[in-house]
């Protein structure tokens, strides 16, 4: 009867060790039972799905870090040209007010210099044809009682004034003597293309397409 006791405690015992271990074994981190998940496949999950969200975070700033560079660099691109086509639009504009180039300036010449210059326009003519002339001096006209034809001109003087040359100008567009025209004597600037014709046998000088000042 003692033995039969002791049988049923130590089988009793057995049991209770197996039990303790069984559970043990169930603790254990990182250890799966069955189909359940442990803490540290939790734990690992977590960590993974932390990281893809920064990766797709990452990857999303990057992106717009790229767009807003390619917006910066369009936007910059874009002034630039606007600036330049403003920079050629002003360049045309004042090109278009640029006045023509003279090719001989008497007004800057001394007295004797413009008197010299005008006589050797009409000694050497062919030097000067096609030039732009520009001349300062009283105005004057002469009339051709046969054929009635009126002339204009522009007189240089020598530095004595005892000398007077007329430099002959016909003036650009349809003007009426004498409403469009100085009075005779007034102080005007002609500027002109240099230019030759022949008239009764002589040859004459007279400044084309001429503007008054």
């Amino acid at each position: 009867m003692r033995l039969r006791k002791y049988m049923v405690a130590f089988a009793m015992a057995v049991l209770l060790i197996l039990s303790l271990c069984a559970c043990k074994k169930s603790s254990e981190p990182g250890k799966r039972t069955g189909s359940g998940k442990g803490v540290q496949d939790v734990l690992d999950e977590g960590v993974a799905s932390e990281s893809t969200s920064e990766e797709a975070t990452t990857e999303e700033k990057t992106t717009e870090e790229k767009a807003d560079k390619t917006t910066e660099a369009a936007t910059e691109t874009s002034t630039e040209n606007s600036t330049e086509d403003n920079t050629t639009a002003e360049g045309q504009k004042e090109a278009t007010v640029v006045p023509p180039e003279i090719d001989v300036d008497l007004t800057k010449l001394s007295s004797t210099m413009v008197y010299s210059e005008v006589y050797n326009m009409m000694v050497d003519p062919d030097s000067y044809e096609g030039k732009t002339i520009k001349a300062y001096g009283p105005f004057s006209v002469y009339t051709d009682e046969a054929t009635g034809k009126v002339y204009f001109a522009c007189i240089i003087q020598d530095a004595t004034a005892c000398c007077s040359q007329g430099l002959e100008f016909q003036l650009a567009g349809d003007y009426t003597y004498p409403e469009d025209y100085p009075n005779v004597g007034d102080m005007i600037t002609v500027t002109g293309k240099f230019s030759t014709y022949t008239e009764d046998g002589y040859l004459y000088i007279s400044l084309l397409d001429a503007k008054l000042e």
